[in-house]
């Protein structure tokens, strides 16, 4: 999955069209433009409510765009709004300084002012989003490793390839490692400077063969109808990937239009009929709500609420429990409203996907290629394709799915024909290939018997066009671009004529029996589409108003009093839900902890006695807010960027609270906050307080599972087939890393002992067979596990090879920690997985602090002795991934004493115990940071920790006993990375540079300044420590040493501590990496263009060397990037 960073900027509303309000730091999903800047707190987005008048909202905004918007004695000049914050009324700002300003900051994203000067200021807008949109930065594309390669044009003149390019497949697979993206990921959606669109994965071969002669060197290749604008970034953005696909929904629009070519109306009851019958039974079915609830979050955005309800049906909560029913019928209700308004009927055998070209032209002219891996393999069948959203009955097309050898490498995306006399994409709703998703449906009675010919349209303003024509003046230039930008922000805020246009078009199809066939609808279509594409047109809105209210006045209303719609007959087989009165709030006793530490418990329930009061006080202001925000518009999100919208006033009051009082910690924070949320739930149950109750969610549905699974150990969350758990879907939304699904794991000897074990394991197997799978017990494979033989007394200890599984055994849980959770740890301070045998040299713990923080991973370092941890969410549990010796940090003197063999097994020391025949281990004995040592006893054991290459599974279940699964395998070894004899012993640099590890030199272009954020330079050096990289592999003679030499012990004492951010929060030279001296100068002539809030990127303008460092750790420091 592609991890998107998040940044800091400043959010504010305007209500009243004067006045700002809300005036708050947020979360926003990072872009381009943001990371071009050294502070993205400089962006300031202002919303504008719905219910401002025109004159006041003019006004105000001719004042802002010339002068500014003051907050703080700070001005923020206007930037501009791109087409997707139009359509949500916003509007952005720009803190300027004597570095950054806005004249600085518009050219660096590319050539714009030909499209504003030729198409005015509603298509520069949509080319501005470029800069904004939501993409994680990847790779630095040269200018001579992007080709541009000509379109693919049908016989009347229309582009086969709008959109689409290709990418070598060597380059794919380093996109892929690069972005821990699923390895056969063959799509990827893009942005480089002014190039937009589809990359789509070729052979490098056929690469070459596609591009023509001179593209060994090429990397990608794009067409003219991909370049937006010339100039901008080489750094290639990936917005978005292929994935395997999940079952689909139908919405209003698709029904009416299939009802119009034909499918029996019986077949659209019978569907909402069968999702009826779920719904109804979520209250009462734990089994069908869990199905159905996952089948929402497989389907859907990331929805918080939805993720709550599964994780608490998964914990075996009680169905009756207050909480969970009040949430259980909200979810209810919110699934039958949905269906009355939008008719959202799930199809099965559905899917969107991404439409790329057949290259090969192998392909006949109503022919496409789908091929779903893990699906339903390539099909060969009848497919509906249509593309949301669609007006015309044209627009739906019935095409004949085949199968091609030549098209094996493509999958988990359409692929449409070039043979064909029109371009198909272009039939369906206008489609192209630059992004776009296709509604794929191979439901055997889906597909209409009867099909209409697809909409002639006009030809839209092509791409193609050459530069110089771009360049010419335009004869509808506005006068000024301020007063441009204020006279498109008023036309097209909020698009309100769409939605008119939209609603009149369902109203009429509903009225007739002809349905969406109807001239009405049918004479609708082209105004629908006018206003859709409108920002990038330019078209007039007034005149398109008045086409409309002519077009609905020719027709008088018809008498239909004898039709009624079929929608409205579905609508009304949609019951109303149940929502009972509110029941007292009645503890769980096996939520209540009071017993298992009393002091704390008294602690903790007179600390909720202090804080409930303010959480509430929190709780209704964030209400108020919400719901200003809801009627003001500021809320209200396009389609398109729900997966990137922000969380609201009241999920964001309860994530806050929940960071800072459940945020996870060291094991003894854990267990303090375990009681915490008992007794949290306690008092605010006895106050009839729910929201401040389950402010301990995550452990309470720990206790629960715990106590559901008769105290013995949850394992996990997930396939029954333990193989199939090991590795998740890749696509699946339950199954992401960062789901947060699994509670607690611990292994299977660490669980509670309970009378009949031991009896368990002399069971015999016809008795074996008779219990129920998840109250069997069951061994690890190959650990000598058995059933007792019949000539064998009980209680008698034969003599069996060591090793075999004993379940009395307390050695076993103390060589293995127990797992910990994302859930209950989602932030980490210090290593929590990890099982290492690495003391600290200079002192009896490590100083962690964090290095690298993301979705997925975090990576610690100590800074007295250099180790590095780094630890993944796997399974929904924190794993190890790697670990490195790297150089210290600190200047504190080495510790001489070596550890003691009896060390205790800990987390925040990472030292575990180790016996041998040699006797105690020593220092020398421990120092093998290359590689995670355990026990060597529990070596299978350790297995539990590792990847194992297994099938992907999508049968998710309840929890399962850590009896039931067992890992009995470890991974081979990696095999150690090439080394060239050109290349340093440390890293893929040359030589030259073996001596600054942290630095790279680029090479000087005659091209322009290589510091300029246009035309970032490639890195020659990219010293990457990647996860199956060890420091017996970097630097093998230091792991060989039992304490480091002398020279080595001055060097590292005498090392300097790394700068504080808070001394230089903006240094304008290096101040953590050591330097080779210019060549060219004494000193080096450096530039901090291309720095952001994280990191600073220095230039030396002289001899072009890049030195990049970043802020780690807290409190934070600069120290080199790697």
């Amino acid at each position: 999955m592609l991890v998107k960073e998040t940044v800091t900027l400043y959010t504010a509303r305007c209500n009243d069209g004067v006045h700002l309000s809300g005036i708050a730091r947020c979360e926003h999903p990072s872009a381009r433009a943001m990371r071009m800047v050294d502070d993205t707190t400089r962006f300031l987005l202002v919303s504008v409510g719905k219910k401002v008048e025109d004159h006041v909202l003019r006004q105000t905004l001719s004042y802002w765009i010339h002068e500014g918007i003051e907050i703080d004695h700070e001005c923020y000049r206007f930037l501009g709004f791109t087409e997707s914050q139009v359509k949500e009324g916003k509007l952005m700002f720009f803190r300027e300084d004597h570095e950054w300003t806005v004249g600085r900051l518009l050219p660096s994203f590319g050539n714009l002012a030909p499209i504003y000067l030729n198409y005015g200021y509603g298509k520069y807008s949509a080319r501005l989003g470029l800069s904004f949109s939501s993409t994680q930065e990847s790779i630095n594309i040269p200018s001579e490793a992007a080709i541009q390669i000509p379109d693919l044009f049908a016989a009347d003149g229309s582009v086969h390839t709008d959109g689409c390019g290709i990418i070598r497949d060597s380059i794919a697979a380093r996109l892929c490692k690069e972005h821990d993206l699923p390895s056969d990921t063959t799509v990827f959606q893009i942005r480089r400077g002014g190039i937009k669109g589809l990359l789509v994965r070729y052979p490098d071969a056929d690469f070459e063969r596609l591009c023509g002669r001179g593209s060994h060197r090429g990397w990608i290749a794009y067409r003219p109808s991909m370049l937006k604008y010339h100039g901008g970034p080489t750094i290639l953005e990936i917005n978005n990937h292929n994935a395997d696909p999940v079952p689909t929904r139908l919405n209003v629009q698709f029904m009416l239009l299939l009802l119009s070519l034909g499918v029996p109306f019986e077949v659209f009851q019978r569907l909402l009929q069968d999702q009826l019958d779920v719904v109804g039974r979520i209250l009462t079915d734990r089994e069908h709500a869990l199905r159905y609830i996952k089948g929402e979050l497989d389907a859907g955005i990331e929805d918080d609420f939805n993720q709550s309800i599964y994780n608490m049906l998964l914990a075996q909560h009680d169905l009756s429990e207050p909480y969970v029913r009040h949430r259980l019928q909200a979810f209810q209700k919110t699934q039958y409203e949905t269906l009355r308004r939008k008719m959202c009927l799930r199809i099965p055998d559905s899917c969107y996907l991404f439409g790329v070209v057949d290259e090969a032209g192998v392909l006949g002219p109503n022919e496409v290629y789908i091929n779903l891996p893990n699906r339903s393999g390539v099909l060969v069948r009848d497919v509906v394709v249509a593309r949301n959203p669609s007006y015309h009955p044209g627009d739906i097309r019935k095409l004949r799915a085949v199968d091609h050898p030549s098209l094996r490498h493509h999958r988990n995306c359409i692929v449409f024909s070039r043979t064909a006399p029109h371009s198909v994409p272009d039939t369906i709703a206008s489609g192209d290939l630059d992004g776009d998703m296709y509604f794929v449906c191979w439901e055997p009675t889906l597909l209409p018997p009867t099909t209409m010919k697809p909409l002639r349209r006009a030809p839209a303003l092509s791409a193609t066009q050459s530069t110089s024509h771009q360049l010419r003046s335009s004869a509808r230039q506005p006068p000024g671009m301020a007063q441009a930008a204020v006279e498109t922000f008023m036309q097209l805020r909020f698009n309100r004529l769409l939605g008119k246009m939209a609603n009149e078009w369902q109203r009429q199809a509903e009225k007739t029996p002809m349905l969406a066939n109807a001239e009405l609808p049918l004479q609708l279509v082209p105004l629908i589409e006018s206003a859709l594409d409108i920002m990038k047109s330019g078209e007039d809105l007034t005149k398109l108003d008045k086409q409309f209210k002519r077009l609905c006045a020719r027709y008088a209303p018809t008498n239909t009093d004898n039709f009624t719609s079929p929608i409205e007959v579905l609508r009304n087989m949609i019951p109303t839900a149940d929502v009972s009165s509110p029941r007292p709030l009645v503890c769980d006793p096996s939520l209540i902890l009071q017993t298992e530490a009393p002091d704390l418990w008294r602690e903790y329930m007179a600390e909720a006695k202090r804080v409930m009061p303010q959480f509430n006080g929190s709780l209704r202001e964030a209400i108020q807010s919400d719901r200003e925000s809801d009627t003001s518009g500021v809320a209200s999100a396009s389609p398109h960027d729900l997966r990137d919208r922000l969380p609201r006033h009241t999920d964001q009051l309860r994530m806050d609270y929940q960071s800072r009082y459940f945020g996870g910690g060291s094991l003894e924070m854990l267990r303090c906050q375990r009681i915490r949320a008992s007794a949290w739930y306690y008092y605010g149950y006895s106050k009839q307080k729910e929201a401040f109750a389950w402010l301990g969610e995550r452990y309470l549905n720990e206790i629960k599972a715990l106590a559901s699974n008769g105290y013995r150990p949850v394992m996990y969350v997930g396939a029954r087939n333990a193989s199939a758990q090991a590795r998740p879907n890749a696509r699946s939304r339950l199954a992401r890393e960062d789901s947060g699904v699994t509670l607690v794991e611990q292994p299977a000897s660490s669980r509670v002992d309970r009378p009949d074990d031991d009896a368990a394991m002399d069971t015999d197997v016809d008795e074996q067979d008779n219990v129920p799978a998840h109250k069997r017990s069951s061994s690890p494979t190959g650990c000598g596990a058995r059933r007792r033989p019949d000539n064998e007394a009980p209680g008698t200890t034969p003599n069996h090879p060591r090793g075999r599984c004993s379940r009395d055994s307390e050695q076993q849980s103390q060589r293995l920690p127990p797992r910990v959770s994302v859930i209950t740890h989602p932030k980490p301070r210090e290593p929590v997985a990890a099982y290492y045998d690495v003391p600290c040299v200079r002192h009896t713990g490590h100083t962690w602090h964090i290095v690298v923080a993301n979705g997925s991973s975090r990576r610690y370092m100590c800074y007295d002795c250099g180790y590095r941890v780094c630890e993944k969410k796997e399974n929904g549990f924190w794993a190890p991934s790697s670990a490195v010796f790297t150089e210290p940090v600190s200047n504190d003197p080495p510790l001489q004493d070596s550890v003691p063999s009896s060390a205790p097994c800990t987390r925040q020391g990472l030292v575990s115990s180790q016996t041998s025949s040699s006797g105690p281990s020593s220092l020398h004995s421990h120092r093998d940071p290359g590689r995670m040592v355990a026990d060597p006893v529990c070596e299978k054991d350790l297995a539990l920790y590792e990847d194992t290459d297994v099938e992907d599974s999508d049968d998710m279940s309840i929890y399962h006993s850590a009896t039931e699964e067992q890992y009995t395998s470890r991974p081979p070894d990696p095999p150690p990375p090439r080394r060239s004899s050109t290349t340093s012993r440390l890293s893929g640099a040359p030589s030259s540079l073996s001596r600054s590890t942290h630095t790279s030199r680029i090479p000087g272009s005659s091209r322009g300044d290589a510091s300029t954020p246009i035309s970032r330079p490639q890195q020659v050096s990219s010293r990457r420590i990647s996860r199956h990289t060890t420091a017996e592999t970097l630097e093998p003679q230091k792991t060989q040493q039992v304490t480091p030499s002398i020279d080595e012990e001055t060097t590292s004492a005498s090392s300097p501590s790394p700068p504080l951010v808070s001394r230089d929060p903006k240094p304008s030279h290096p101040v953590a990496s050591e330097v080779d001296p210019c060549p060219r100068s004494p000193a080096h002539s450096w530039s901090t263009k291309g720095s952001n809030g994280s990191v600073r990127r220095y230039t030396c303008k002289l001899c072009q060397l890049v030195v990049k460092e970043r802020k780690y750790g807290f409190p934070e420091v600069w120290m080199p990037e790697y």
